[in-house]
């Protein structure tokens, strides 16, 4: 299978053609994978079920939450880190920084050497 890509036309800084725009390839993301779906084809794959598959994804989805609410990076073995992080507002000294100033909370995925290689060896496909 390859990446699907298109182009597109952006009116931002850069490298600009005499109409003041620049094009870009960008991904033309295939359907979503589901968890159903994900579970359907482990179950095909592998010699486990899909009803067992789906409670593990649940308990594993449960259990990342509870600890990325504690601020523990999770270490996924060979897919990767995910890390939860922050955005604050910045103050003229630490006394004046408390919770308020952290304005939005968020999920960093770092995919580990391997996941990054595989993606080094995908083939591209334009389409329309």
């Amino acid at each position: 299978m390859s990446i699907e890509y298109k182009i597109v036309k952006k009116a931002k800084p850069g490298i600009k053609n005499s109409n003041g725009f620049s094009y870009c390839p960008v991904i033309s993301y295939r359907e979503k994978i589901t968890m159903d779906k994900i579970t359907k084809d482990l179950a095909a794959d592998y010699v486990i079920n899909e009803v067992t598959t789906l409670h593990v994804f649940n308990a594993l989805e449960h259990y990342i939450a509870e600890k990325l609410n504690d601020g523990h990076p999770i270490h996924l073995n060979t897919l990767g880190i995910l890390s939860p992080t922050l955005t604050g507002i910045p103050a003229e000294s630490e006394q004046k920084i408390d919770s308020k100033n952290i304005v939005k909370v968020n999920v960093r995925f770092k995919p580990n050497k391997k996941l990054r290689e595989s993606l080094l060896k995908a083939s591209f496909v334009k389409v329309e």
